[in-house]
C-alpha cells in the first residue's frame, strides 16, 4: 500500500507543479465557460433567464382616433406602463421593453440615430380612421360594409441592435395582427346583424352603437385578449421552462471535457514511462507489476478528481462574482455532485487505461486519445446544444461526456439524487470495465 501511495503522490506532485499543465487544466475551461456564458447572456443579472430586457424603444402615437376606436392607444398601453414606479409584475412586455410615448417623430428618430433608442414605432394620424367601418355604407346593406382604407405603421431601428429590433418588430406585428383580426370579426358581426335586421344598419349609420363597438374593438385588439394559451411540455409531460443558464450548461460540459484529457492522458502516461525505461526499472524491483500499473491509474483518477473540484469551486466563484450574489450552477445536492464527479473521472480514467492497453507508444496514445475525446465532445453536445434528433441522441449517449453533463444539468435544476443515479451507475460501470480491461491488456503485453 505504501508503494501504491508513493506512486500516486509522485504522479500528482509532478502534474500539479507543472505551470503549463495547470494553465491547460484550469485556465482553458474557465476561460471558455466565461466567454460562452457572456456570449449567450448577460451574467450580471440575478436571473438565470437569457438577459434580454429593458429594450429602449418609443411609440410615437400621432393617431387622432375615430368615432369607433383609438387603435394607436393599444400600442401605447401594450408597451408603456401607466405607472412606471408600480409596474405590473405579470406584464412581460413592460419588463422586456423600456418604452416611452412620444409625439415628435423627428426627435424620436434623432434618438435612434444617436443610439439612445433601439427602435421607434410611428403611428400615423389617420391610423384608426383607416381601420374604421364606413358608417355611410351601413344603410346600403351588408354587401356594402367594408373595413375602410389601408393602414400603415412605420418603424425606425438602430442597425447595431438587430436582435432587439427583431423582438420589437415581432411584438408590433403581433399587436397589429390582433387589431386586424378584431376588425374582421366586427365586420362579419355587423354584416350578419344588418342581414338579419336591415334597421340595424340605419341605426349604425347614425352612430348609435359607436361607443359599444369602440369598447369591443379596443378589448379584442389587446395583446392579452387571445383566449388560447400555448403550454410547452416535454415528452414526459413536464412543463418546459423558458430559462437557460449558459454556465449551467457549458460549465459542467467544459469541466468534463478537459478533465477527460487529464484522466485519459494521466492513465496513458504509463507508456511514457515504458518508453523512458523507468517502468522496466520499476518492474524489476520487488513490486508486483499490477501495483505499479494500478498506482498510475489511481494517480490519474485522483488528479482528475482534484481538477474537477477546483473547476467546480472556481466556476461557482466566477458565476457569483459576475452576478453579484452567490450562484451555485452545480445544484444544492452536494452528495449527488460528489458522486457524479467521481463517476465522471472514473469513466475518463477507464478510457485512458484501455487506450494504454491497446496502443503501443505514448505518441499513439496522445494522438488517438485527443481524437477520441474531441469526437466525443462534439457528438455529446459539449460545444453546442444538440438538435432534437433520435439518431444524435442515441450516438451522444455512447460518450461519458453526455452522461456527466446531463447528470450535472439535472442536479442544477433541482432533481433529486435518485434521478441522477442511472448516470452515476453507467459512468461507474464504464470506468470499472475499461479500467480492468486496460490493466489486463497492458499487463499481458508486459509479460509477453
Amino acid at each position: 500500500m505504501r508503494k501504491l501511495l508513493a506512486i500516486v503522490w509522485k504522479e500528482n506532485y509532478e502534474r500539479f507543479t507543472d505551470r503549463a499543465g495547470l494553465l491547460y487544466m484550469l485556465a482553458a475551461p474557465l476561460a471558455l465557460s466565461i466567454i460562452l456564458g457572456l456570449a449567450f447572456s448577460g451574467l450580471s443579472g440575478n436571473s438565470s433567464d437569457i438577459s434580454i430586457s429593458d429594450i429602449p424603444v418609443a411609440i410615437v402615437n400621432l393617431d387622432e382616433g375615430s368615432a369607433q376606436a383609438r387603435y394607436g392607444d393599444i400600442f401605447v398601453q401594450a408597451f408603456v406602463p401607466p405607472n412606471p414606479e408600480n409596474e405590473d409584475p405579470d406584464n412581460t412586455l413592460h419588463h422586456l421593453f423600456d418604452a416611452r410615448e412620444m409625439t415628435d417623430e423627428a426627435e424620436a428618430r434623432a434618438l435612434v440615430e444617436r443610439g439612445d433608442l433601439d427602435a421607434i414605432l410611428v403611428i400615423p394620424p389617420d391610423f384608426s380612421q383607416s381601420l374604421t367601418l364606413d358608417a355611410a355604407a351601413f344603410a346600403g346593406g351588408p354587401e356594402n360594409v367594408s373595413l375602410g382604407g389601408h393602414a400603415e405603421l412605420t418603424a425606425y431601428w438602430n442597425s447595431g441592435a438587430q436582435i432587439n429590433w427583431s423582438i420589437f418588430r415581432d411584438v408590433v406585428q403581433g399587436i397589429a395582427n390582433g387589431i386586424a383580426n378584431s376588425n374582421i370579426a366586427i365586420n362579419v358581426t355587423v354584416s350578419g346583424l344588418i342581414q338579419a335586421n336591415p334597421l340595424f344598419g340605419l341605426q349604425m349609420a347614425t352612430g348609435a352603437f359607436n361607443d359599444t363597438f369602440a369598447e369591443i374593438a379596443q378589448a379584442a385588439s389587446q395583446p392579452g385578449a387571445n383566449p388560447i394559451n400555448l403550454r410547452q411540455v416535454n415528452v414526459q409531460g413536464e412543463e418546459v421552462g423558458q430559462q437557460f443558464d449558459p454556465l449551467q450548461y457549458f460549465g459542467p460540459a467544459f469541466a468534463i471535457f478537459f478533465t477527460g484529457f487529464t484522466a485519459v492522458f494521466g492513465a496513458a502516461s504509463v507508456l511514457q514511462e515504458q518508453r523512458d525505461w523507468t517502468l522496466q526499472r520499476m518492474i524489476v524491483t520487488p513490486t508486483p507489476s499490477l501495483i505499479i500499473l494500478a498506482g498510475k491509474m489511481i494517480a490519474a483518477f485522483v488528479g482528475g478528481v482534484l481538477q474537477m473540484v477546483m473547476l467546480i469551486v472556481s466556476m461557482t466563484l466566477i458565476a457569483s462574482l459576475l452576478r453579484g450574489e452567490f450562484t451555485n450552477i452545480w445544484g444544492d445536492d452536494l452528495l449527488g455532485v460528489a458522486l457524479l464527479t467521481l463517476a465522471v473521472v472514473a469513466a475518463g480514467t477507464g478510457i485512458g487505461a484501455i487506450l494504454a492497453g491497446i496502443v503501443k507508444t505514448n505518441e499513439q496514445a496522445n494522438n488517438f486519445g485527443s481524437l477520441i475525446l474531441i469526437i466525443m465532445g462534439m457528438i455529446s453536445g459539449t460545444f453546442f446544444a444538440l438538435p432534437e434528433n433520435p439518431a444524435l441522441t442515441l450516438i451522444s449517449r455512447l460518450t461519458f461526456h453526455w452522461w456527466g453533463r446531463e447528470g450535472f444539468t439535472m442536479l442544477s435544476n433541482g432533481h433529486p439524487l435518485a434521478d441522477v443515479l442511472p448516470n452515476i451507475v453507467v459512468l461507474t460501470a464504464l470506468g470499472l470495465v475499461c479500467f480492468v480491461a486496460g490493466l489486463w491488456l497492458f499487463n499481458r503485453r508486459l509479460e509477453a
